[in-house]
């Protein structure tokens, strides 16, 4: 008895792969997701900033004290702001 292959009794079938469209940038979007992926996990803002300064070696904004809406722009702006390619472990590919 011969067996069908998994994708052929399922129907899928081989499909071309996406185009990479981008490749060393995190687009506008991505960056953009990021604080609200983590507000959904109950990040506040605040611990946001302690990570995103940490890695990008920025030092906090100490005149941003309010959580909404200072450190969440300050959070937003590194993000988008920031090197993607060289801060968050990408390399040349």
């Amino acid at each position: 008895m011969t067996e069908e292959r998994f994708s052929k009794r399922y129907g899928f079938e081989e499909v071309e792969p996406a185009e990479i469209t981008s490749r060393y940038e995190a687009p506008a979007g991505l960056r953009s997701v990021v604080p609200m992926l983590a507000k959904e996990v109950g990040m506040t803002p605040r611990p946001q900033r302690k990570i995103v300064c940490q890695v990008l070696r920025k030092r906090p904004d100490p005149n941003n004290w309010s959580e909404y809406p200072n450190i969440a722009q300050e959070v937003a702006d590194h993000l988008d702001n920031c090197d993607w390619k060289h801060r968050f472990g990408q390399t040349d590919l």
